[in-house]
């Protein structure tokens, strides 16, 4: 199991690149639900937003107790080695 850590130098990246999702999906999201709208009804963009954001809810999960179980004597090398 390969072991993901940020190192202090790619938090600045790191920020940035959860910014431009956020406001990508932000938009995205919009063009979608708008869609959804106009061509299903309300009741319907609803359902479909409820379903999703369940799914991204079970695999925020996943990926947290994925990072739970991991090993932090080698993350905590890894940072000793890289800084």
């Amino acid at each position: 199991m390969q072991i993901l850590s940020l190192m202090r130098k790619d938090t600045v990246k790191a920020q940035m690149m959860f910014n431009l999702m956020q406001a990508g999906g932000a938009v995205f999201s919009s063009i979608i639900g708008g869609w959804l709208i106009d061509f299903s009804g309300i009741s319907h963009a609803l359902l479909v937003g409820a379903i999703l954001s369940c799914i991204g809810t079970m695999i925020a999960f996943a990926g947290y107790t994925k990072i739970q179980r991991g090993n932090y004597e080698e993350i905590y090398k890894s940072y000793l080695l890289h800084g």
